[in-house]
């Protein structure tokens, strides 16, 4: 069914589905998860799933790809300002980090595409494609910062592949904590990546 003439109660259920597809996979995994346990978590029948999904294979990309459309206002459509540029990173930081600590199943669920490239090669192009969106959104920053001696000399590229690295990895470090103190305190520790040369002056 194409999702753009769904009524807003269709709509809903497919969401449900969906939301219910990026639980169990990341728990689970692609192989163990089956539509049956997706169809009884969301609470609808084993038919509704394909009525909004082709096969498993079509929900598990639609449960990668997907979300990514609902993200770019935290990982690719900043913005320069007037502020000093180690404070605008500073806060792009605290929101993409807090982020990730809200999101643990959606980011394992990635870590599956990235840790069996051969199994979702189109996939993993496509969440190729978002980390180089990603790094073309924070390189401005990082040259800025460079330009005004806020930042230490470096490659821009390398300097934000670096951090997009540290915060996908973050994730995976931290898999078992919910939203506490501890995900605020890799802030200024992603910050350092960057190579500020005043921290918090």
């Amino acid at each position: 069914m194409n999702k753009k003439r769904l009524s807003p109660k269709q709509q809903e259920k497919r969401n449900q589905i969906l939301t219910s597809a990026i639980r169990l996979f990341a728990q689970n995994g692609f192989t163990s998860t089956t539509v049956s346990d997706i169809a009884k978590n969301a609470g609808v029948s084993f038919g509704t799933v394909f009525t909004y999904f082709e096969n498993k294979e079509a929900l598990f990309e639609a449960a990668i790809i997907e979300p990514l459309m609902d993200f770019d206002s935290v990982f690719t459509r900043h913005e320069i300002n007037e502020k000093p540029i180690t404070e605008q990173l500073e806060g792009i930081i605290e929101e993409q980090i807090m982020f990730m600590a809200e999101h643990r199943d959606y980011l394992q669920l990635i870590q599956q595409v990235l840790g069996q490239p051969a199994k979702f090669p189109n996939l993993l192009e496509r969440l190729d494609q978002y980390f180089a969106r990603m790094l073309k959104d924070l390189v401005p920053f990082i040259e800025k910062g460079q330009e005004n001696h806020e930042l230490s000399t470096g490659d821009p590229e390398l300097i934000g592949a670096s951090y997009i690295s540290f915060l996908i990895g973050v994730r995976l470090t931290f898999t078992d904590l919910g939203l506490s103190e501890v995900w605020k305190s890799l802030i200024p520790q992603a910050l350092r990546l960057f190579g500020p040369i005043k921290l918090g002056g």
